[in-house]
């Protein structure tokens, strides 16, 4: 469906030539998305037509969408119609095809067959593609409408567009629009309102004009085209893409800047998007204020003169307009220019010039560049000099605008050093299968310049190798490894892959028994305990049951009468896998009378094979709960296998085994995708299938296979870095799947620890930071907390400290596989929390028999301290949580937005929980037994503390999806954190309702403020903001003070009026809450006995089914807010006092410690006097201020300030996760410096205001830090009101004036295992150490921005630059982080890139340094450095990641590259020179590749990684066809295969000069491409799709062996016949990995030349499978 688009380009300049009609400030039309609903959709590539075929009349075609469409007056071989392919396009057109009759074809009765009722009414689009032979003929577009009134008999037909005989285009009124020209494309859109009868014309996005309809007209009924012969004229007509659609109409407006700024003569575009995006009409409309300052065109603006002005876009017809602010700054000029004073290089070698600049922020930096002896040294107009011959030579920069600015570099060029030979150093006769091995290689002579060497395999299905010599063993057999050096010198190592033996030949023996030991206890288990014996005479008498109700039929279909089979219920396979392992449990655990019993075990094992026979086949079909086949029945039936192995044959572990794979399928395949917890369960099944089976592979696939368990994730289900975990999309689980996942997780680590099958990765280390991170915010005295705990909630079997018991075992487990420090850690944190289980009533012989005796030993350990307690806020942005843990209590919100769902019921659990996530609000403390002993059960679910509701009926009779469980519209749900302290709000968009409101929880030290502001409702309903709903004791003596008088005993609903304070005291000691009231509203309050069941909320299937449970019963107290029906920007507010006691309540009530500074529509905001905190909410993007503070955008703000010290603390915090670009904060307070800060966060100005800006695009919501001086302010006599600093809270530095000043001394270096290192301090950039101390091993500087490694090579080279004594000289080694706004905000290389760093952009630099002060700079590293940059990964794309240098010379940052890790956090790579790095993350977008395009992810991400190119800065050509050249650069890129000038490919038509014949060669020697003869390449053939497909399999092949399909999938394509006989077996290897797929379901069309944006689809799904 795409044009060549050189010529398309043509055609459309043609059309605008002709139709010469200009557009000032109006935009053009861009292609719209698809409408709300289409009608009609013909694109005559449907597989269903037949093609090339002439169709003449009684003959139709169908079209996408709409029906047949029939042919008309067509006659045999001279007018018909057919699908053929059109000039100009690569797809099948409709060809119209006249020379004596007028053919046409139409599409009838469109909106139904009712006699005087049919045709489409409404507001419409219709869009077709025409092409004309000629311009003799006439062309017509006709509509034909039943005239109006309905019921009609009559209709109007009108030819509502036409292409005359003369060369116009004329309208329904047969006016002329413009002129058309023969052979060329035209792209037609037509408004149409039916109602208004109206037309509108656009064509190739130009507005032509608009005409009338007819009186009568009432609906499009009919859709005809039309081509009149013309005698001896052959008439050809091509419609392609026709489409009539609903007209989406406007609803708003965005744009990509909300402010610009920009220096005179610089530009920059605007992107202006409709809402909804695929409205129909996405005309905009540009206009700016001021011309003079700058002007714009089609949103690019472009600066003038110095000044202010604005930018005006709007809709077309201005429904919608927008305002962008645009400050236009004189330019910088330079100043001076500074070039190293010399630098050396070798023959053949390049070396990047650095030049100082000053200022550092001049706006044109361009230079002329020269040699002063070329024959010695040349240089490029980037400054990069290239060595030719053995001398000197002087390299000169002028200033391109002032030739008096200049400067000098002495350059010295040494000989190029030949390599002679390779030897290999350590490469063994044998590896074993699976191992990798690091391959070393020695050269001579060791000076030799160019030591690069190339690694290749010959069989690497056997043996892979990397570029660094890297080698993985992948299949038993023998491969040769060579070491290849440019100059052809090599080495060579024949090794052998042996088949892996184990140890231990014992090994799988004793690892299954410790998986049956956590099921049955081990040998030393003591049965005579009277609760071990209750437990297992328990477990035995449920197994003997189970054994007196089996049958052993084979005639029947069920082996227990009351599982009741069903063909649509799982859950009954389920349960007899239940039933059948606590039978093999009891018959495996010692102490009863089924151990061991002979006769148990027969009937067992028969009754194994009855289900694989009958229910569990490994040939059936799953239904019902895919769960149940996939996870819970292998489970069970795993287990049962290892606790019955010692009775079964290797035949029936083997058939058992089949039937899980069956449903599992192959974890090692690509096509394995479980996530989550989901995930880490398979995977200890597979773990405990492999020990049964003693299978080698099943056991590495199972290690391997937890692999992306240990990733953090972004998006979607698993853990984030902020600590949140998510499973099912969008619910918050840490307390459910969470807890499936660490239990399953302490399983696997402690079953394979120490084994050979021992996870290694290093994401492995991940885990521990769950526990730290995601756990332990989450946990409060032994319980989860509920808010996390999704549906489950509502499990009478399960509550919050069973969940946290098992997340305690989980963790347990863990502990025991850990480091010193980490368990350490983990049983300190046990042993808090396991107290409180202990004091509940768990004993220890309740745990699993592996472990009650260690947990015992731990508690009783008086070296394990439990963990302490201590104040902090948490904010899990990603699954919209915040926890606040103060002094004895903790306080937590439940949120919801559009990222995570407000409530999830899924089978029939959690029927009422409408409101958990509208801001439920939960305090615990002493009260351990608040949300347990029925609370959910009993509480009322329509009023929950913390929540904002309209009051009105909810429905709870689903079993699945219940009423209002979705994801709100609004995205504001976050808070800011600052050290121990915190905000947190979400504006709440209630579901099902027209109610909004803003909501903030201000949470400080001793007291939570509540805020409610633009509370308002049209819904004619009362609302109420819940304050509390409180569980009290059984016997309802809790006493209640409200205003100070007693309230005891029950009552119903009753007015305060004038609320001051209420006191309600606790349920045990140490639990008590006050309640402050400081506004004027009244209060509802109600004291009362509410009963419920746990059938209200947890139902049956089919829910009517439900059996009613046990009535309960508990008292409560609820207080609330009535702000009455349909409330217009209410508000409230209220403090909660956790712990108060009555006198301290009181107290607080008369003067409290905060102070309310805003609670309106647009910003809610609280100061904690004594504290000197504040936080901030902001609710609108704009400019709006509170206290002295401003925020341009909706952001969550804390703030600290000392006015004594002048110190003053800021975190910063985007709570929408929306922002792609700045938060913009102002305090109007001057600052003397900045102490430190985060490097999101860029300094605007210091003075006479405080200004700054923070980067949070990608920052999940987390919090951004910075910390200032300011000017001290007088202390003041302490008073009401007074801020005084919070002595908990330190400074973050001294006063500048009041540090010593620093005296040099050498830094200490520590040397072990081989390797030096030295630290480098948070107050320093530069470690400087003698060399004399300094060991023939790799020094390693550990810094706070950057870890640096120098290789002794690198020290050597530099000493032997010293003139004099070089050992009494000093190494220095500096990583200096980048302030200077001007790097920080420097742009890519292509301007149209957007960059974010993503790291603190540091500057490293290598002196030696002789007594006298004399320097010698290394300026050529030869890959002797390597740098680690640690980065911030909140939210980063890690596709987009790369490390990039800061060129001073064009002012841009160029792509290095760099080896990303996540679960590390840290960029690693080798410098080649000093300079400034960073790390990007690098988007680039082209006008041709919209975000709606399927290639669009494939092209973003493959232009980060600088693979791929646009064929110019703004288009990417994705029509665009490959040659063999282009693919295979693209694949050498992709590979990061080393090139050398010197390698040839020896092929004929390739030669050196040409830009390909590095990647030509490159590939050639990596066995990756061939010639089409010995001798020619023919690089500029054009690439067939199988072509591709054979490339890329052989890459995947490179990197991950040899491949073996497991089946056919070509046969779903019916041109399989087509594809040449060798190339069968790659294109099915490429469609199975999932790097290619076919151009349709039915046609993989493997002679087709691949175009560009194929070509980028299939090189990053080969990227993802790499």
């Amino acid at each position: 469906m795409v044009l060549s688009f050189k010529k398309w380009l043509a055609s459309v300049m043609v059309v605008a030539i002709c139709f010469s009609i200009g557009f000032p400030g109006g935009g053009g039309l861009p292609r719209s998305k698809a409408a709300a609903t289409v009608h009609v959709s013909v694109n005559y590539d449907e597989s269903a037509t037949v093609k090339n075929t002439k169709i003449y009349n009684g003959t139709t075609y169908n079209g996408t969408i709409g029906g047949a469409w029939g042919t008309y007056n067509s006659a045999a071989n001279t007018d018909y119609v057919m699908m053929t392919q059109a000039p100009l396009r690569d797809d099948y057109s409709l060809k119209m095809v006249s020379n004596a009759t007028n053919i046409n074809t139409g599409r009838n009765n469109l909106g139904g067959s009712v006699a005087g009722n049919t045709g489409i009414s409404g507001n419409l689009v219709f869009e077709a593609s025409v092409y004309m032979n000629s311009t003799q003929h006439r062309r017509d577009i006709q509509f034909r409408s039943l005239n109006a009134p309905v019921p009609a008999s009559a209709t109007t037909n009108v030819s509502v567009l036409s292409f005359d005989n003369t060369g116009k285009i004329r309208d329904a009124n047969n006016l002329a629009l413009t002129n058309y020209e023969a052979n060329t494309w035209y792209r037609l859109k037509l408004f149409i309102d039916n109602a208004s009868r109206k037309i509108s014309y656009f064509a190739n996005d130009q507005l032509l004009g608009e005409a009338s309809l007819p009186a009568a007209w009432l609906n499009i009924r009919h859709i005809y085209l039309y081509q009149y012969f013309k005698s001896g004229v052959l008439g050809e007509w091509y419609v392609d893409d026709l489409k009539l659609s609903d007209y989406v109409p406007v609803s708003g407006l965005t744009t990509s800047l909300d402010a610009l700024e920009l220096a005179e003569t610089t530009s920059s575009t605007i992107t202006a998007t409709t809402l909804p995006v695929d409205a129909s009409d996405q005309r905009f409309l540009w206009h700016v204020v001021d011309p003079t300052v700058a002007t714009v065109t089609y949103g690019l603006v472009s600066a003038v003169k110095e000044g202010n002005t604005t930018v005006t876009v709007s809709t077309y017809g201005g429904a919608f307009t927008k305002t962008i602010p645009i400050t236009v700054t004189k330019p910088v000029l330079l100043t001076n220019i500074t070039l190293p004073n010399q630098a050396s290089l070798v023959e053949g070698k390049t070396l990047p010039l650095q030049v100082t600049f000053q200022p550092d922020n001049a706006t044109n930096k361009k230079l002329i560049w020269q040699s002063s002896d070329s024959s010695v040294a040349s240089v490029d107009t980037n400054g990069i000099v290239t060595g030719i011959g053995e001398g000197h030579a002087t390299i000169t920069a002028t200033s391109e605008l002032n030739n008096a600015l200049t400067s000098h570099t002495s350059v010295t060029v040494t000989p190029f050093i030949p390599l002679t030979s390779v030897s290999f150093t350590n490469a063994p006769l044998q590896i074993t299968n699976y191992d990798t091995l690091q391959l070393e290689a020695a050269v001579e002579p060791a000076s030799a310049t160019d030591k690069l060497l190339t690694w290749q395999s010959n069989n690497s299905s056997i043996i892979r190798v990397d570029e660094d010599g890297l080698a993985r063993a992948l299949k038993v057999g023998t491969a040769t490894i060579t070491a290849t050096a440019s100059n052809g010198k090599q080495a060579s190592a024949t090794i052998e892959v042996k088949a892996p033996v184990l140890k231990d030949p014992q090994e799988y023996d004793k690892l299954r028994i410790r998986w049956k030991e956590t099921i049955t206890g081990k040998d030393s288990l003591d049965v005579t305990n009277s609760e071990i014996k209750s437990r297992i005479d328990n477990n035995a008498a449920k197994a003997q049951l189970y054994w007196d109700s089996l049958q052993l039929n084979g005639a029947s279909t069920t082996l227990w009468t009351d599982l009741v089979p069903s063909a649509s219920d799982s859950t009954f396979v389920l349960d007899h896998y239940t039933r059948l392992k606590a039978m093999a449990q009891s018959y495996a655990t010692k102490g009863t009378n089924l151990t061991n019993n002979p006769a148990l075990k027969a009937d067992i094992l028969q009754a194994m094979d009855w289900m694989l026979d009958h229910l569990y086949t490994n040939t059936g079909v799953e239904f019902g709960n895919w769960w149940n086949w996939d996870i819970g029945t292998p489970t069970r039936l795993a287990d049962i296998l290892i606790l019955m192995y010692d009775d079964l044959t290797p035949e029936q572990i083997a058939r058992n085994t089949a039937s899980i794979d069956h449903y599992i399928g192959d974890v090692s395949l690509p096509t394995f995708t479980q996530v989550g917890a989901n995930r880490s369960d398979i995977m200890l099944i597979e773990t405990r299938l492999g020990l049964v089976e003693k299978n080698y592979d099943r056991l590495i696939h199972a290690r391997d296979g937890l692999t992306p368990l240990f990733d953090y994730v972004t998006t979607g289900d698993g853990f984030y870095e902020d600590g949140s975990f998510i499973q099912h999309s969008k619910i918050a689980y840490t307390g459910s799947y969470g807890e499936v996942l660490i239990n399953g997780m302490g399983n696997l680590l402690l079953l394979l620890n120490g084994s050979t099958w021992q996870p290694v990765v290093p994401e492995v280390e991940h885990v521990y930071r769950w526990m730290k991170e995601g756990y332990a915010p989450v946990m409060y005295k032994g319980q989860i907390l509920d808010m996390t705990r999704g549906r489950a909630i509502v499990r009478k079997g399960l509550d919050a400290y069973g969940s946290g018991l098992n997340i305690i075992i989980g963790m347990s487990r863990i502990a025991q596989t850990a480091s010193e420090d980490r368990a350490a850690y983990l049983k300190s944190f046990i042993k808090y929390h396991f107290q409180f289980l202990l004091a509940r009533g768990l004993t220890y012989s309740q745990l699993p028999f592996d472990l009650a005796d260690t947990i015992k030993e731990w508690m009783e350990d008086p070296a394990i301290q439990p963990l302490a307690e201590l104040p902090e806020h948490v904010e899990m942005n990603a699954m919209a949580r915040s926890i606040h843990v103060g002094d004895g209590y903790l306080f937590g919100v439940s949120k919801s937005s559009k990222r995570i769902a407000t409530y999830e019921l899924t089978n029939g659990e959690n029927a009422k929980g409408w409101y958990t996530g509208d801001g439920m609000t939960y305090l615990y403390n002493n009260d351990l037994s608040q949300y347990t002993d029925h609370y959910w059960a009993t509480l009322n679910w329509y009023r929950l503390p913390g929540t904002t509701v309209v009051v009105r009926p909810r429905t709870s009779d689903q079993y699945q999806y219940g009423d209002g469980e979705s994801s709100p519209a609004n995205a504001w749900a976050g808070g800011a954190v600052l050290g121990k302290y915190g905000v947190t709000g979400m504006n709440l968009i209630q579901i099902g309702t027209q109610l909004k409101a803003n909501k903030s929880w201000f949470t400080f030290d001793n007291e939570i403020i509540a805020l409610g502001s633009d509370i308002t409702s049209t819904d004619n309903k009362p609302v109420e903001s819940i304050v509390e709903q409180r569980k009290l004791s059984g016997n309802n003596t809790n006493e209640l003070y409200v205003n100070g008088e007693l309230k005891n005993g029950f009552f119903g609903e009753e007015t305060l009026d004038h609320p001051e304070w209420v006191h309600l005291q606790g349920n045990v000691a140490g639990a008590d809450i006050g309640y402050v009231f400081p506004g004027t509203q009244s209060l509802k309050l109600m004291r009362a006995e509410q009963e419920g069941r746990y059938s209200d909320t947890s139902l049956s299937n089919p829910p009517e089914t439900t059996v009613p449970t046990e009535l309960l019963k508990n008292n409560y107290l609820t207080m609330w807010f009535d702000h009455g029906s349909n409330p217009t920007n209410d508000s409230y507010q209220y403090a909660i006092l956790p712990n108060a006691s009555k006198t301290e309540t009181s107290a607080y009530a008369s003067s409290p410690d905060y102070t309310v500074l805003a609670n309106s529509q647009d910003v809610q905001a609280v100061r904690e006097n004594k504290l000197g905190m504040t936080g901030f909410n902001f609710w609108k993007d704009k400019m709006t201020s509170v206290d002295g503070l401003t925020s341009n955008s909706q952001a969550s703000v804390m703030m600290h300030g000392n006015k004594i010290t002048g110190v003053y603390e800021i975190s910063v915090a985007d709570p929408t996760m929306e922002n792609n670009g700045f938060i913009e904060i102002e305090l109007d307070k001057p600052a003397q410096r900045v102490i430190s800060k985060d490097i999101r966060i860029e300094i605007q100005q210091l003075s006479p205001k405080l200004k700054f800006k923070v980067n949070v695009q990608d920052t999940m919501g987390k919090s951004q830090y910075i910390s200032l001086q300011l000017v001290p302010e007088p202390k003041e006599e302490t008073g009401p009101g007074t801020t005084v600093p919070d002595p908990t809270i330190p400074d973050s530095t001294e006063p500048e004036a009041t540090k010593p000043e620093p005296t040099e001394k050498p830094d200490i270096i520590i040397v072990k295992d081989d390797k030096a290192t030295v630290e480098m301090g948070h107050d320093k950039v530069t470690v400087s150490v003698p060399t004399k101390q300094i060991p023939n091993v790799p020094l390693q500087v550990h810094g706070v921005t950057a870890q640096i490694t120098v290789q002794p090579e690198v020290v050597k080279a530099l000493k032997e630059k010293v003139v004099g004594d070089g050992s009494q000289t000093i190494l220095d080694i500096t990583a200096r982080p980048i302030l200077e706004p001007s790097i920080l905000q420097a742009g890519a290389t292509d301007p149209t890139v957007r960059v974010n760093l993503a790291s603190q952009a540091i500057e490293f630099a290598l002196r030696i340094r002789s007594e006298a002060g004399e320097t010698w700079l290394a300026n050529e590293l030869q890959s002797g450095v390597e740098i680690v940059l640690p980065f911030e990964s909140t939210g980063k794309d890690p596709a987009l990641l790369g490390v990039y240098r800061y060129e001073k010379t064009s002012g841009k940052w160029e792509y290095v590259g760099g080896t990303i890790d996540l679960s590390s956090k840290s960029a690693t790579f080798m410098p080649d020179q000093p300079g400034i790095y960073t790390i990007l993350a690098y988007d680039k977008k082209f006008d041709d590749m919209p975000e709606s395009h399927w290639a669009s992810r494939a092209v973003q991400v493959l232009s980060a990684k600088h693979i791929i190119e646009g064929i110019t800065l703004g288009e990417f050509n994705p029509n665009g066809k490959t040659t063999r050249a282009q693919f295979t650069a693209l694949l050498v890129r992709s590979l990061h295969l080393k090139k050398q000038a010197t390698w040839t490919s020896e092929f004929e038509d390739v030669q050196s000069d040409d830009w390909y014949a590095q990647d030509v060669a490159a590939a050639r020697r990596a066995g990756l491409i061939s010639g089409v003869t010995e001798q020619t390449f023919d690089p500029n053939a054009e690439m067939t799709r199988e072509q591709m497909a054979i490339l890329l399999v052989r890459a995947y092949e490179y990197l991950n062996g040899s491949y073996t399909s497991i089946k056919s999938k070509l046969d779903d394509y019916a041109d399989q016949s087509e594809i040449s006989t060798w190339a069968l077996e790659d294109v099915n290897k490429a469609i199975e990995l999932g790097i290619l797929s076919g151009i349709s379901n039915e046609r993989f069309s493997p002679s087709s030349i691949a175009l560009r944006k194929e070509t980028a689809e299939a090189l990053y799904n080969f990227l993802r499978k790499k």
